[in-house]
């Protein structure tokens, strides 16, 4: 299998100089044959950067990482490709074995490796997947994307196929891998494996910064599909989602190392949605918060 020739990175960045070349490299390394940067407005060097390691960049004013990913989208030519974001980077395993698992199998639309996630102290876990099936049902039912941007490997001609799909897309501000890979799965298969394809940075999204935003964006998403496509999930409540949005807002903040914020932030969640302390989120919450504070690394 020559993964150069079949296989394409796209990256949205904006005012990234202190990462994107590491997402650049890091996409070379992985056998991207291209490496296509929609540079989103930068007002620093981050196109330099970007094209001194090695990408084919594109400026263009500042529009959002989600119409630069449909910008880069566009420049595409190969059967395959990855979105990865500009702190993030790929690792050449688990992006192979996607490929070989689209190459081996025409159905499938999307092929997702297991994620490495990178705390703001630099500890490092293996993100575990909650989901039961990753079909148009599950992930509506299960109501957010079950991993990052850079984890899946997109056939090129699926995408293709979700972009010509008579339901429209909602172009909400944040979601948007959420609603994709909800696109995605109506119009072919989507399958993962255990190889770990992707560093991800917990603490250099939006998860604490825009929690209520992300949250209802997601809602919206859910009901949007869910309406369309015949499909019964059970609506959250206003408390529910508060405390969804807490809850993210927590784990933000124990990714950032910040762990009086982090309890804060849990208890919240807990008094807005009881559920929350029984299934163990808060718990989960309260001890990555004790390890922040005694410097111990997750495993």
């Amino acid at each position: 299998m020559n993964i150069m020739e079949d296989f394409e990175v796209v990256i949205p960045s904006y005012n990234s100089s202190g990462t994107i070349a590491a997402a650049v490299t890091s996409a070379l390394e992985a056998g991207a044959r291209k490496v296509i940067v929609i540079d989103d407005g930068s007002t620093d060097d981050s196109a330099v950067r970007a094209r001194d390691a090695g990408a084919h960049v594109i400026c263009k004013t500042n529009e959002g990482a989600s119409k630069a990913r449909k910008d880069g989208a566009r420049e595409v030519t190969s059967p395959y490709f990855a979105f990865l974001d500009s702190d993030d980077e790929l690792i050449k395993d688990g992006v192979h074995e996607s490929i070989r698992m689209l190459q081996s199998d025409n159905s499938l639309a999307v092929a997702a490796g297991a994620v490495l996630g990178i705390a703001g102290n630099g500890a490092e876990k293996r993100i575990v997947r909650g989901f039961e099936s990753y079909d148009t049902a599950g992930l509506i039912r299960g109501g957010y994307s079950p991993w990052p941007p850079a984890a899946s490997v997109f056939s090129s001609t699926h995408y293709r196929l979700q972009d010509e799909l008579d339901i429209p897309v909602l172009h909400t501000r944040y979601a948007e891998d959420y609603e994709l890979l909800i696109r995605m799965s109506i119009v072919g298969d989507i399958a993962c494996h255990s190889t770990l394809s992707c560093r991800y940075q917990l603490a250099g999204g939006k998860s604490h910064r825009a929690a209520d935003q992300v949250v209802r964006c997601k809602e919206s998403i859910r009901e949007h599909y869910a309406s369309n496509l015949g499909i019964a999930f059970e609506k959250p409540s206003e408390r529910q989602l508060h405390a969804a949005a807490a809850a993210r807002t927590a784990h933000g903040y124990v990714a950032a190392k910040k762990p009086v914020q982090a309890l804060r932030w849990a208890v919240y969640a807990a008094v807005c949605d009881p559920a929350l302390v029984r299934n163990g989120v808060a718990r989960r919450i309260r001890g990555t918060s004790r390890r922040c504070r005694t410097g111990r690394r997750e495993q």
